[in-house]
């Protein structure tokens, strides 16, 4: 089956789900002229299953116990105010 690359933008909350189609790769977080970007390798089948993944942000000095059990994927800096992000997911399927 072929692969492709993907980008997912990422609304500045502290929790959201993205419907990615199932068993994506996390591959990088990173900020792109202002906004959060998430680069997964997924399923280039439009047919395959989508699924929720769900981020949680979390700022630098922030409390951070949500997600102790997740899946760290990244930090990303922000270049407008300054501010620092730790992204971690938890994936449906897993």
């Amino acid at each position: 089956m072929a692969k492709t690359i993907y980008k997912y933008e990422l609304k500045p909350a502290n929790v959201q789900t993205v419907m990615m189609p199932q068993h994506a790769k996390m591959l990088s977080v990173q900020n792109q002229n202002g906004n959060l970007n998430v680069w997964a390798l997924v399923e280039s089948d439009p047919l395959h299953v989508q699924a929720p993944v769900t981020f949680y942000i979390v700022g630098t000095g922030n409390d951070a116990s949500e997600v102790e059990h997740k899946k760290f994927l990244g930090t990303a800096q922000m270049a407008e105010g300054g501010y620092v992000f730790h992204i971690f997911y938890e994936e449906s399927w897993a």
